[in-house]
């Protein structure tokens, strides 16, 4: 009887776990034959791919021989056989699938990826691609979200390698010994990391912002309820979503899709506190439905004025955190 019991509990606990290998089946083809190798350098503390469950079955994510250097390097190799004479170094900072829950405990799934690209020409490494942001998903658009989080990875991966491929070299070169810190040893250098009193003014995108050169001559247009609804310019008006930041007194303040937030700084850089909803910046807005499709163009919106007050009491209800605005490329670091 105990024997019985025993097989009985591990074929359900078999049946439970389900291993997903990550998709390569996009080509990572050069088409112009510009590249003579890649060479990849796995630099994640955490080598663990993540996990994401679904009711009682959970999905675990892994590299194809679980080596993501050889695999991703292979990959190249099979898909190439004409070469060029470009050497190409990949680094890996982060990549991990986890779980989030979102309003109405809706069940979301978070890919994140942290990489960057470079030429290696003669023994200097020129910053080619960064990639450093978070890919959320709502799980119940998609039967087999084991799938489709795998083939996600892949596809994202494929695009910013193939990317590097005819990327031009910046004039930006990072240590041998620098890469695996990349991310550190090129924020250094921004001047808004470095100061401690933001410039006053409008920042039309994040390179402008971290190296603190606002527009000129802009001015900052307020409703009766001291909101900004835009800025003028001599030649230009700038609607909200096409501010990224502006300062004002010193203060910095973030686009969002509910209006402008306050920026806090502390050792780890810029973020602002809140819900996944209001980053939630996308073509397709996968919370607020109304009548026949997503709510679209939710920037132009000040202080969550299109938003109902059904949808303003779930955003309040929303779960809030640290987010982090990437200083090398601008996207939202959610936590997890």
């Amino acid at each position: 009887m105990k024997k019985i019991f025993f097989l009985l509990l591990t074929s359900s606990l078999v049946f439970a776990q389900k291993k997903e290998i990550i998709d390569f089946k996009y080509r990572l083809n050069d088409p112009k034959s510009m590249v003579k190798s890649i060479e990849v350098i796995d630099a994640r503390e955490d080598k663990d791919v993540g996990k994401f469950t679904r009711k009682d079955k959970t999905y675990t994510f892994y590299f194809p021989t679980n080596n993501a250097e050889s695999d991703i390097e292979n990959w190249f190799e099979k898909d190439n056989k004409k070469r060029g004479k470009r050497e190409l170094v990949i680094v890996l900072d982060k990549i991990k699938v986890y779980e989030k829950k979102g309003l109405d405990r809706t069940d979301l799934a978070k890919i994140f990826i942290s990489a960057s690209s470079y030429e290696n020409i003669g023994a200097e490494y020129f910053l080619l691609q960064v990639i450093d942001g978070t890919k959320i998903i709502n799980t119940w658009e998609y039967q087999n979200i084991g799938d489709k989080l795998a083939s996600s990875l892949g596809m994202s991966l494929n695009k910013f390698i193939t990317e590097s491929y005819t990327s031009i070299p910046s004039k930006i070169t990072v240590p041998e010994d620098q890469l695996k810190n990349y991310d550190e040893y090129l924020a250094q250098n921004l001047s808004a990391l470095k100061i401690n009193h933001l410039q006053d003014g409008v920042y039309k995108d994040y390179v402008s912002f971290f190296n603190q050169k606002p527009l000129t001559g802009y001015e900052l247009i307020k409703d009766k309820n001291d909101k900004v609804i835009r800025a003028e310019g001599k030649n230009e008006k700038l609607r909200p979503d096409q501010i990224f930041i502006y300062v004002e007194n010193g203060i910095a303040y973030k686009s969002t899709f509910g209006g402008f937030f306050k920026v806090n700084k502390d050792n780890e850089g810029f973020y602002i506190i809140s819900g996944l909803t209001l980053l939630n910046q996308g073509p397709k807005n996968y919370y607020f439905q109304s009548g026949g499709g997503a709510i679209a163009g939710g920037l132009n919106a000040i202080g969550g004025a299109i938003l109902n007050r059904e949808q303003q009491k779930m955003l309040e209800k929303e779960e809030k955190e640290k987010v982090y605005i990437s200083p090398l490329t601008g996207e939202y670091l959610y936590q997890y």
